[in-house]
């Protein structure tokens, strides 16, 4: 799948094309799911939607009040769950890295439709346990967080065959039980709530890249 790029000021002519990233706008756009193609997620310049989510302990957080108590810009990254080798390796990547992320002034979130007893797993399995406290795994347990940033799909029949062959149930695995999935994607949010950098890509195996993520936290930042 193209990754494409789409800037507010060019919203009004192609809105509803997939997008790899953005400038940052000069003001906020009131921007809902139903004005996009579906999982193209959202583009620079909209509100970031707010949603319930719950951490590994099992307590919930809006994600509006995390935005607003951060210091500074919010990285919300979306996966797919632990059981993706591809997920945990683009999670162990950026852990790697954290250090250059947080000297941004950012906090990450890490938001994925498994149950959050499966986040300790995911944890381990993208070697995050390490990590000092900023680097947050939540779990977005109705999938509202995925819908309302124009990220959620059906896993098709043949795809639930196949995944059910490699042992992978998202019955089991995501908290809705429901075979529904995030395309992978990465959102830089300001603090007044405003997403300044959007990477959506449906081709699961392409994950941004750290430094373009790292370079986009710091010019939110600034």
């Amino acid at each position: 799948m193209l990754t494409r790029i789409l800037t507010v000021a060019a919203l009004a002519a192609f809105a509803g094309l997939a997008h790899a990233q953005a400038d940052r706008p000069k003001e906020a756009t009131e921007m809902t799911s139903t004005d996009l193609e579906p999982r193209t997620g959202l583009p620079a310049g909209a509100k970031a939607p707010n949603a319930v989510l719950t951490d590994d302990e099992g307590n919930e957080h809006k994600l509006a009040d995390l935005i607003a108590k951060a210091d500074g810009p919010v990285v919300l990254l979306f996966y797919r769950g632990g059981w993706c080798p591809y997920c945990t390796k683009h999670l162990a990547e950026l852990g790697a890295r954290f250090d250059e992320l947080k000297a941004t002034g950012a906090t990450v979130y890490a938001v994925s439709p498994e149950s959050w007893e499966k986040l300790g797993v995911t944890e381990e399995k993208g070697k995050l346990t390490d990590i000092e406290t900023g680097y947050t795994l939540l779990s977005d347990p109705s999938q509202k967080a995925a819908r309302d940033y124009n990220l959620i799909f059906d896993v098709d029949a043949d795809t639930q065959k196949k995944y059910k062959g490699y042992g992978i149930d998202l019955g089991s695995w995501n908290a809705n039980k429901e075979w529904t999935l995030p395309v992978p994607a990465a959102f830089v949010i300001d603090k007044a709530g405003v997403i300044r950098f959007a990477h959506v890509d449906e081709d699961y195996k392409k994950r941004i890249d750290v430094d373009k993520l790292i370079e986009a936290a710091a010019k939110t930042a600034g």
